[in-house]
């Protein structure tokens, strides 16, 4: 009867947890039924995304519409236990090419499932924490052989400069047009029981607020 009440429970917290993250503006949420859709008028052709696996294409072809100029990037997409949700690195032999260089972004997969929310919720969480990714790749590919070296060690041993690296990434995600995606993914960080206290205080130090998001947002809508 406990385990019973547990899980109750605990369906009774994540539906309260999908009720609040759906508060966001709808007009501006993806529908996984247009998913298809999305991804044809984007005209992405098929070999730059079918590497994927299989249960993450549809989130990285829906990112990387917003995205286009990574459009032709070498990008695969791992799976790895993580003390994040996901992270992108450029690959060690390809780090000293700036012309050539290949990503890999590593997937977690317990914290990236969200396999209580529905479809829709789910699919805009992960598309949001996708393009936070592909934003830093935005960045790298601005950076020379030097430059990037010099960054890795100060995201390492700088907080100040680690802080300054995501709050700019998240900006620029949100001004690529995920910053609902981004809201509902740090709203399900935030909200979600099972995720670790420890990893929604380093989220909350490190990255954007949900008010700091909604600001950005209702500044990029003043000035359209």
């Amino acid at each position: 009867m406990k385990r019973i009440g547990l899980i109750a429970g605990m369906c009774v917290l994540c539906l309260y947890v999908q009720a609040r993250v759906i508060k966001v503006d709808t007009s501006l949420i993806i529908k996984t039924k247009n998913v298809a859709e999305m991804i044809e008028s984007a005209e992405l052709a098929p070999e730059e995304y079918q590497h994927v696996i299989k249960k993450y294409r549809d989130i990285y072809a829906v990112a990387l519409t917003f995205y286009p100029e990574l459009r032709n990037k070498n990008i695969r997409i791992i799976e790895k236990s993580l003390s994040s949700t996901l992270r992108v690195r450029p690959t060690l032999f390809s780090l000293f090419s700036k012309s050539n260089r290949a990503y890999k972004i590593f997937i977690d997969t317990l914290k990236f499932n969200m396999d209580h929310y529905n479809n829709n919720i789910r699919f805009n969480a992960q598309t949001g924490a996708m393009g936070h990714e592909l934003a830093h790749i935005i960045d790298y590919e601005t950076k020379n052989n030097r430059q990037m070296i010099g960054m890795a060690l100060k995201y390492v041993f700088s907080t100040e400069y680690r802080r300054k690296v995501e709050r700019q990434t998240d900006s620029l995600a949100a001004a690529r047009g995920l910053g609902q995606q981004l809201l509902v993914f740090r709203q399900y960080i935030h909200e979600c029981p099972e995720i670790p206290v420890k990893y929604k205080k380093m989220k909350k130090k490190f990255y954007l607020s949900e008010r700091e998001l909604r600001k950005q947002l209702a500044e990029m809508k003043l000035n359209d």
